[in-house]
């Protein structure tokens, strides 16, 4: 159940697989764990840090830019959020929010963007992604993913309601607005 999830998650989880699971869901959260792994070694190698809020425009496509998560990271991380932030929270969220974007912000657009915005909010860090794309009916969605769980394996959605202070959207659901907690424990 959901309160399950965020418990786990709570501990140090990146997502939650339940049996019996299809083997398209384990290889997916062996992507996610890959893509999580190549955005930390690319924002531990890079040296300066992010001075302004970070603005990027992603293409649309199958893949998520490992630099984009990198930049995210880098930028939470000179507004002084806690390492399990840098490391997990914020990018489990921006991945998830990317990817809802590229896939269904962009149906039926050819050459499709969407865009990525992090900004320091106080206590928070404020993501938003705006895709130019069909609107997105969030409200029955994420009503769905407060109360019930998939039958192998946790939303992104779900995911992001967990880890984050809140989540809300605008625009029709073209932009998603995630805020989150600098210190572990106060997105709860």
């Amino acid at each position: 159940d959901f309160g399950l999830l965020k418990q786990a998650l709570s501990a140090g989880a990146g997502a939650m697989l339940s049996k019996p699971y299809r083997m398209k869901d384990l290889a997916e959260l062996v992507s996610l764990a890959a893509l999580l792994e190549k955005s930390l070694r690319l924002e531990s190698e890079e040296t300066t840090r992010e001075a302004e809020p970070v603005r990027l425009w992603c293409p649309s496509g199958p893949t998520i830019d490992s630099f984009a998560v990198a930049a995210l990271s880098r930028f939470a991380k000179s507004r002084a959020a806690e390492p399990i932030v840098v490391e997990r929270t914020l990018p489990l969220i921006a991945i998830e929010l990317m990817e809802n974007a590229a896939t269904h912000g962009s149906a039926g657009l050819s050459s499709a963007r969407y865009q990525v915005m992090l900004d320091d909010a106080g206590d928070d860090l404020e993501l938003t992604v705006t895709n130019q794309g069909v609107p997105f009916n969030w409200q029955k969605v994420l009503a769905r993913a407060k109360t019930s769980m998939q039958k192998s394996r946790a939303s992104g959605l779900q995911l992001i309601v967990a880890l984050a202070r809140e989540l809300t959207y605008r625009d029709g659901g073209r932009e998603a607005r995630a805020l989150i907690a600098k210190r572990e424990g106060v997105n709860s």
